[in-house]
């Protein structure tokens, strides 16, 4: 196994730190504040990230790589097919983004047309939104959706609904439910985004779901 440089420890730990201090004060930092914010020389940082800009998009990136491990642990699973799977990955999700919650709700609020993030978010847009037609159609054939969803005119307007609902609860909460605990809000905002899929629902599918609310917020008393 190789291991990492001194020069990859310090980066990594650089967005450690970073990380923490959006998450905490946002992402209204100069790139000399947040130097002296995480107790680290502007040289140093700037050695590393030159910009601010290369700063948020070294946290996207990293929180991405974390995204492709809960994919791949889930897609481990044979039920992987399953919607009572699919809410316990988007969980996962929601949990992944809560620690990146900071540097996510600035990227998407801030996206600079043709900026490095703005085009990292766009790329990343059309990808997601194959996953979900590979993923309707997965639940179209094992009975649990209508299969209308994956017509044009259906998919056009859920995957908008769903993807944009997937992405826009960090900001939500961010603005609006920053003084909740996350564990106490967590299950209205999955619910609201799998909810989307509900005029599609086959009767088995209906079910399922209701069974995977219960099961992932079971030990959860809110």
């Amino acid at each position: 196994m190789k291991h990492p440089t001194k020069g990859e420890l310090t980066r990594q730990k650089i967005l450690e730190r970073v990380n923490s201090l959006f998450n905490g004060q946002g992402v209204d930092h100069t790139i000399s504040q947040i130097a002296a914010s995480i107790g680290m020389g502007k040289s140093r940082v700037t050695n590393y990230f030159p910009k601010k800009e290369h700063l948020v998009l070294g946290l996207l990136k990293r929180y991405e790589e974390e995204l492709d491990k809960v994919f791949e642990h889930h897609q481990a699973h044979k039920d992987f097919t399953e919607i009572g799977q699919f809410v316990n990955y988007l969980s996962d999700i929601m949990d992944l983004m809560f620690r990146y919650r900071g540097v996510i709700a600035h990227a998407m609020t801030n996206p600079a047309v043709n900026s490095m993030v703005g085009v990292h978010i766009e790329e990343n847009y059309k990808r997601n939104r194959e996953k979900l037609r590979q993923r309707l159609n997965s639940f179209s054939k094992n009975g649990l959706v209508e299969g209308r969803i994956l017509e044009p005119e259906y998919f056009e307007v859920f995957s908008v609904q769903f993807l944009t609902l997937a992405s826009n609860w960090i900001i939500s909460y961010t603005l609006m439910d920053h003084d909740k605990a996350y564990d106490a809000v967590k299950p209205v905002y999955l619910r609201s985004i799998l909810y989307c899929l509900k005029p599609y629902l086959t009767e088995e599918g209906r079910a399922e779901m209701e069974s995977a609310f219960g099961e992932t917020f079971a030990a959860k008393p809110h």
